[in-house]
């Protein structure tokens, strides 16, 4: 059997996302978003921790796993009964197919059955996993932010950003309305920060949104360019230190 690689899932025990009521979406989103650090023994005996990360676009989640520090979407990450399940073909084996169904297990816990397959179904297994999601105390320096601005077309957007570091390295995550994302990329020099945004629109349209601005102690002033569609504008942005 080939050396398996690092597979991601994230974890909840919910109902059927439709069933969901708006106000239980938020709590449960509350309890799910975010990145998680699993753990498991692959079937191989090969000992994993990879990282995998979970986000929500629309009424519909999206996850990625990080292989060798690069994210990975899943192909499909669905609410079936009591189990989030998740699917993707890895980069490094297209020629194998990763499962993995899992539930909350405690607060900010998780644990699970992942399952793969070969395309010609000749070569298959499972294991059993756990992991935590990483919080605060995980990372160096930990903020949020509440931006405003004005879309063109859309009104007021008024999203919460959180900024951590580790080791010197700048991480994101996005909440809107619609969108509860990682950032794609944060660079901080000095009192000068630029964070782009992906995504995709309702209608299944990319969009990405770049902020360039200024940090004042708790204030930041700026530009945010966003693109879709083949337009793009640019509108001022602002934004204070968030209490939560």
């Amino acid at each position: 059997m080939k050396r398996f690689m690092p597979a991601f899932v994230a974890l909840v025990c919910v109902a059927p996302w439709g069933l969901v009521p708006a106000q239980d979406r938020d709590h449960l989103d509350e309890q799910i978003l975010g990145a998680w650090q699993l753990e498991f023994t692959t079937p191989d005996g090969a000992e994993q921790r990879p990282l995998m990360i979970l986000g929500r676009e629309h009424d519909r989640y999206v996850a990625w796993g990080v292989l060798d520090g690069k994210p990975e979407p899943f192909r499909s990450v669905e609410i079936q009964g009591d189990s989030l399940i998740a699917t993707i073909e890895p980069s490094a084996f297209p020629d194998v197919t990763v499962t993995l169904e899992c539930g909350l297990a405690g607060d900010n816990r998780c644990s699970g059955v992942g399952r793969y397959r070969s395309t010609g179904g000749d070569d298959a297994g499972e294991w059993t996993l756990t992991g935590r999601r990483l919080g605060a105390a995980d990372f160096d320096e930990h903020s949020t932010w509440r931006l405003a601005f004005d879309v063109p077309g859309d009104g007021p957007h008024e999203p919460l950003v959180t900024v951590v570091s580790r080791d010197g390295v700048w991480y994101g995550w996005y909440r809107g309305l619609d969108h509860d994302l990682p950032v794609r990329s944060l660079d901080v020099s000095g009192d000068r920060v630029t964070m782009v945004v992906a995504g995709t629109m309702a209608d299944g349209q990319s969009v990405e949104a770049t902020f360039a601005g200024t940090v004042s102690g708790d204030l930041v002033k700026g530009t945010v360019t966003i693109r879709a569609g083949g337009e793009s504008s640019e509108v001022p942005f602002e934004g204070a230190v968030a209490t939560e």
